[in-house]
């Protein structure tokens, strides 16, 4: 991971390409749904490096959702904001 891009607390990372992690309402809630415990219990593990892998990738996941989806609004329609939005990605069942 890279600095902070601006006041809104978004992260860059770099995976396959460069995406933005944004903690925006919608993500927080999705993450807070999918892992059960509330943001305040997901720091508080994380500060005492007991967050298990898979919550901290919905975490990454949720928050670079956000981000293509407000690129998408805000008319970015290049493949990497469809592809940080969801849209172009197959669902990997397990």
């Amino acid at each position: 991971m890279t600095n902070e891009t601006n006041t809104r607390g978004e992260v860059t990372i770099d995976l396959d390409a460069r995406y933005v992690m944004r903690p925006s309402y919608e993500a927080i809630e999705a993450i807070e749904n999918q892992t059960g415990r509330g943001v305040v219990a997901l720091v508080n593990l994380a500060a005492q490096n007991e967050m298990r892998m898979s919550e901290a990738a919905i975490i990454v996941t949720e928050c670079i959702k956000a981000w293509g989806k407000q690129q998408i609004a805000a008319g970015d329609v290049s493949a990497e904001a469809k592809s940080a939005a969801g849209a172009s990605v197959k669902k990997v069942e397990s």
